[in-house]
Formats: structure tokens, C-alpha cells, sequence
């Protein structure tokens, strides 16, 4: 699996528990640092054995180790909530310190992702806001309050 959002890792985390391996990509220089943190704690374990981070200098489309995976995996900064309930307090930090990314930032990684060599791109979003980019996933799986939404890779898999 590659997870090229990884954040704070707790899908990564969730992956790995159940057996995959799993490669994280962050660009914001903050969480990677944080998730660098964490892996070395977790130093030895079964759950950070499977858990790969790209250096952040690395981080970049062309520095990406070849597939094949298994999926690439998309957790953008969900949009901004008509809602008047505020966002989970231990989230209101992450929602500070990245900012959602604009209409292009979504097709270019959306791009990024459909462009590996990987069986599926599996994109997390909020139920009812609109697909990635703009862009028709091929199809999805809707729970209460998230979605996943699949694409299939741009280059054969």
C-alpha cells in the first residue's frame, strides 16, 4: 500500500495492523516530522516493521518507489463544514496548520495517484462532499459519515 497522505498515520496504522505494508508520504514538514517521531518510538515493533516513511526531501513524484501496490490511498484535508458543530478537538490543530488544498493541488495528487503502478486509488472523503477533483470515481463504499471512493490507475496495473 502506499499511502500518499499519510498525516498524522492513523489509516496507515490501521493498514499495517491488518498486514499490509504500508509506504507514507507527508509533505507538510510538521506531521512528517511527527510521524518520524512516532515510528522511532514504536521502534521494533510488529505494527512499525510495517510501516515505511519517505524522507520528506523525498517526497517528491519522481523519488516514489515503484510499484506494484496493492492501492495507493488518498486522505486530503476534508472541505470546510456548513455545520455549526466544530471539528474534533485533537483535529482542529491539523486543520490549522494545513490548509485544504485548492482545485488544482486535488488534481494534480489525484493525478499523482492514478499515475502509479497500483491495482486501485482509493480516496477518503466526507459523505456528501464532491469527488476529488471534480473527478467520477469508477465506484465507492459509503458508510455514516465517510466514504471511500475507487479509481483505477491511469497506467495498466
Amino acid at each position: 500500500m502506499l499511502d500518499l497522505t499519510a498525516g498524522l498515520g492513523r489509516d496507515a496504522a490501521l493498514m499495517a495492523a491488518a498486514g499490509f505494508a504500508v509506504t507514507l508520504m507527508e509533505r507538510q514538514p510538521v506531521l512528517h516530522a511527527l510521524l518520524a517521531d512516532g515510528l522511532a518510538r514504536a521502534a521494533g515493533t510488529d505494527l512499525a516493521a510495517r510501516l515505511t516513511l519517505l524522507p520528506a526531501a523525498e517526497a517528491t513524484q519522481a523519488a516514489l518507489p515503484a510499484g506494484p501496490w496493492h492501492a495507493v490511498y488518498l486522505d486530503p484535508m476534508f472541505p470546510t463544514r456548513a455545520k455549526s458543530a466544530a471539528v474534533k478537538q485533537d483535529l482542529q490543530w491539523l486543520q490549522m496548520l494545513c490548509a485544504y488544498p485548492d482545485a488544482e493541488e486535488e488534481a494534480a495528487l489525484l493525478a499523482l495517484a492514478r499515475a502509479q503502478d497500483a491495482r486501485r486509488v482509493v480516496v477518503k472523503r466526507p459523505r456528501k462532499a464532491p469527488p476529488l477533483a471534480g473527478v467520477a470515481p469508477h465506484h465507492g463504499h459509503e458508510g455514516k459519515t465517510v466514504r471511500f471512493d475507487v479509481y483505477m490507475p491511469l497506467s495498466p496495473a
